[in-house]
């Protein structure tokens, strides 16, 4: 793993949010070098492929994938394979025995702190052992419904009472939270569902854009062409003309 000080953990997780809020926990604990990955490449990420050594942490299905592709590669070395499971029945599986190949398997629910103690374990690295407990953010799993509400009620105006009595908390602690994990406030967040439910439209349809800013939750067309152009890079209209 390089140096005895640092351990390299790999997140690939199928729900963009538990991926964001593990990768924002472990960010913060001394020791650990995070790389977030996806099944394919984009900009900023890594895919699995490139995975050498240390900890990956996903979901069942991507560990699975990645298992058999790997059992064809021999130039990289094999990480620790940490599960993250949001399903009862996979965690029932594992407590009988864990699938070949895979280290641990946690609840997406768990505790930082369990977190941590299996990176412990798999590691042994101190530094990381002896962190501190992190405090501020969300759980994977909060995130993961919060996500769901969000997506669900996109085109409807960003309902901070509603989104933190779902997981428990005051407006105030569930805003400091979420940014804490995902790295921009809920209503920002929210902006950026927007924009990706647009170009998939823009995309895949010869809507107007008008009809398109609308149907996605924007009310103004200016802002939607602003906050668009500040998330995509370019102007919707750009965008169409780019993916004809």
């Amino acid at each position: 793993m390089g140096d005895d000080s640092v351990v390299t953990v790999y997140v690939a997780h199928r729900c963009t949010v538990i991926a964001a809020g593990l990768a924002s926990i472990l960010g913060r604990m001394p020791g650990c070098r995070v790389h977030s990955l996806r099944q394919s490449q984009a900009e900023g990420e890594r895919p699995l492929d490139d995975v050498d050594g240390g900890i990956l942490i996903a979901d069942m299905a991507s560990a699975s994938s990645f298992i058999e592709r790997r059992q064809l590669e021999t130039t990289l070395r094999m990480p620790k394979l940490v599960v993250m499971s949001d399903s009862p029945g996979e965690r029932g599986s594992a407590r009988l025995g864990l699938p070949n190949g895979v280290d641990e398997c946690l609840p997406v629910e768990c505790h930082e702190g369990e977190l941590l103690a299996s990176i412990h374990r798999l590691t042994g690295i101190p530094n990381v052992n002896r962190c501190r407990t992190l405090r501020g953010g969300l759980a994977p799993a909060a995130l993961c419904k919060v996500k769901r509400a969000m997506e669900s009620r996109m085109a409807e105006a960003c309902d901070l009472r509603l989104l933190a009595r779902l997981v428990g908390l005051s407006e105030g602690h569930f805003a400091r939270a979420f940014k804490q994990s995902v790295g921009v406030p809920p209503h920002r967040y929210l902006l950026k569902l927007r924009v990706e439910a647009a170009a998939d439209l823009i995309r895949s349809s010869d809507r107007s854009l008008t009809d398109v800013s609308l149907e996605v939750g924007f009310s103004d067309q200016s802002h939607f062409t602003r906050t668009f152009s500040r998330e995509m890079g370019e102007t919707p209209s750009a965008y169409r003309f780019r993916h004809r």
